[in-house]
């Protein structure tokens, strides 16, 4: 009888360690798919894997619809892959920046509200085959090779960044 309360009393200590573990390890984030809901702000503008009114963040593969146009209206927008489709327009707003870490396709618009909107890229292609690009302040700082493509115009009265560790190669499509 001894015996079996020692085992109870072990079973039950044991199970609620696993359970305090379980509870203060933290989750690991993962990517979410993010749909721009309409013309709007980055804040909250965003269907994240189904739920309405997101921000996407850093690992966020985001995509602004046709028709919509969005304006970055937060200090540090981020993003891992980003689509601006044909039609629509991601305006990065006065004073605020944007940064993403994946890929970047801009087949509508991209555009800086004026010269202290910046754009930080991290990934490995920028295709820009829409109307343009048109930002003060734009900033390759992946530490591997950055390839910049397409045939879409690129405006600016600003400044052009490299990091001293990147290596940019310009196609025109």
């Amino acid at each position: 009888m001894i015996m079996r309360q020692h085992l109870v009393r072990a079973s039950l200590t044991l199970a609620f360690c696993l359970v305090a573990i379980l509870l203060l390890t933290p989750s690991i984030a993962s990517a979410a798919s993010c749909i721009s809901e309409d013309t709007g702000n980055w804040s909250g503008g965003f269907t994240c894997d189904g739920i309405l009114g997101q921000t996407p963040t850093s690992l966020d593969e985001v995509t602004i619809l046709s028709g919509h146009d969005i304006i970055v209206d937060i200090d540090l927008a981020e993003s891992g892959a980003i689509t601006v489709q044909s039609g629509a327009t991601l305006t990065i707003g006065p004073g605020y920046g944007f940064v993403s870490y994946g890929n970047v396709t801009v087949d509508g618009a991209l555009l800086g509200d004026n010269p202290s909107s910046h754009l930080n890229f991290l990934g490995t292609t920028f295709t820009n085959t829409g109307p343009g690009v048109s930002l003060d302040n734009v900033n390759f700082y992946a530490t591997g090779p950055q390839t910049i493509t397409g045939a879409g115009p690129w405006t600016g009265a600003g400044t052009l960044d490299i990091a001293s560790e990147s290596i940019v190669s310009l196609a025109n499509d």
